[in-house]
C-alpha cells in the first residue's frame, strides 16, 4: 500500500474545509457500501485507473481493481453511499460499488468531463464538459445521458445547493452560473473577482465557496443576495490546472 498516499490523507481527514494539490480527487464523509458503518471513509483518485478507500480510523488504504481508465479525476458519491461516480478523462464516467471499489458502470458523456455532482436525492448526475460551454445530465437509474445544458460560458466546477433546487456551475468567465434544476434553464449569473474552478456548498445552502484560478484565494458568495460577499487567501497556490485542485468541506458523523 502506498505509505505516502496514506500520509497525506491522514493530514487532510482533521480539517473541516480542504483545499487539496495533487493529482487526485477527494470525497469525505460517505459509507462504503452501507449507510451503519460507523465511521466515514475517504475515497480518493490519484492519477490512475483506481480508487482508493482511506479509512480514517485504522489508517490503511485499500487500492481498488485496475479498471483501464485513462485517469481518474473528480468523484462524487450517491447519497445512500453505495455508488461512486469518477470522472474519467476519456469522455466516460465510471460508476464504482464503494463496497468492492469494482466497476459496475460506465457512461460516456458528449466531450471530456471536468467534474460532476449528484443532485440531493440521487436520481442525476451533472457533469461539467471541456470546451463546449456546457453540462451533460446523466440518469441514475438508467445510467444514460438524458440531455446537454447550454451554459453560454466555459465550465468548471459545479455543485448543488442542499435542497436540491439548484445547481451552481463555475468557470473561467469570472461569474458563477445558477441552475434551475427542475427545467434545466440558467436562473441567474453571479460576478466574481477572478474565474472560479472548484466550487463547495455550506451546509445551511447560504453560502458557496468557490476555488479562484491566477488569484490563490476562495471566493465567498452569498447566494441569497447573489454577490460575492469576500475572498480568503490561502497558503498555498489555488491557481493550478482544474485537474489538481479540490475543494470540499468534511462532514462529521454524528
Amino acid at each position: 500500500m502506498p505509505t505516502k498516499l496514506a500520509r497525506r490523507l491522514r493530514s487532510l481527514a482533521p480539517l473541516p474545509l480542504t483545499v487539496t494539490l495533487g493529482i487526485f480527487g477527494i470525497l469525505a464523509g460517505v459509507p462504503a457500501g452501507a449507510a451503519a458503518q460507523p465511521l466515514p471513509y475517504l475515497f480518493v483518485t490519484h492519477g490512475s485507473d483506481r480508487v482508493a478507500r482511506f479509512d480514517p480510523a485504522s489508517h490503511s488504504v485499500l487500492q481498488g481493481p485496475a479498471s483501464g481508465a485513462a485517469n481518474y479525476g473528480k468523484v462524487a458519491a450517491s447519497p445512500d453511499g453505495r455508488r461512486l461516480y469518477i470522472v474519467d478523462v476519456n469522455t466516460r464516467i465510471r460508476v464504482i460499488n464503494t463496497a468492492s471499489l469494482a466497476v459496475v458502470g460506465n457512461v460516456t458523456v458528449p466531450h471530456q468531463p471536468l467534474d460532476l455532482a449528484i443532485t440531493p436525492d440521487g436520481a442525476s448526475v451533472w457533469v461539467t464538459l471541456a470546451g463546449v460551454q456546457s453540462v451533460a445530465v446523466i440518469d441514475t437509474a438508467t445510467l444514460t445521458v438524458t440531455g446537454t445544458i447550454p451554459l453560454g460560458m466555459s465550465a468548471s466546477g459545479i455543485a448543488f445547493t442542499p435542497d436540491g433546487q439548484r445547481a451552481l456551475v463555475t468557470g473561467a468567465d469570472a461569474r458563477m452560473a445558477v441552475i434551475d434544476v427542475a427545467t434545466r434553464t440558467i436562473v441567474g449569473s453571479i460576478p466574481m473577482t477572478a474565474a472560479g474552478n472548484q466550487v463547495a456548498m455550506h451546509p445551511h445552502g447560504h453560502v458557496a465557496y468557490v476555488s479562484m484560478r491566477f488569484a490563490n484565494r476562495v471566493s465567498v458568495i452569498d447566494l441569497d443576495s447573489g454577490t460575492e460577499v469576500t475572498t480568503v487567501s490561502c497558503r498555498t497556490p489555488a491557481w493550478r490546472s482544474r485537474s489538481i485542485l479540490g475543494l470540499t468541506r468534511l462532514r462529521a458523523r454524528r
